[in-house]
């Protein structure tokens, strides 16, 4: 499934480190700062992997052509 982009901007609460995500249809999701860090290098992760296997994909189909 790929990512969609936020289309609201990411705001970080400064006094306590949140962070707040809006969605199109108006939902919010709240994470504290170690949270979101965690979130955001899982979903770094998952993305290199993914991006990884398909390169991996391509290339074996390549060498099989």
């Amino acid at each position: 499934m790929p990512l969609e982009p936020v289309a609201k901007p990411i705001e970080v609460d400064t006094e306590d480190g949140a962070v707040f995500v809006e969605g199109d249809a108006g939902c919010v999701l709240t994470l504290t700062a170690d949270a979101a860090l965690e979130s955001a290098d899982r979903l770094y992760d998952a993305a290199t992997h993914a991006i990884g296997a398909e390169v991996i994909a391509k290339a074996q189909q390549a060498a099989r052509d």
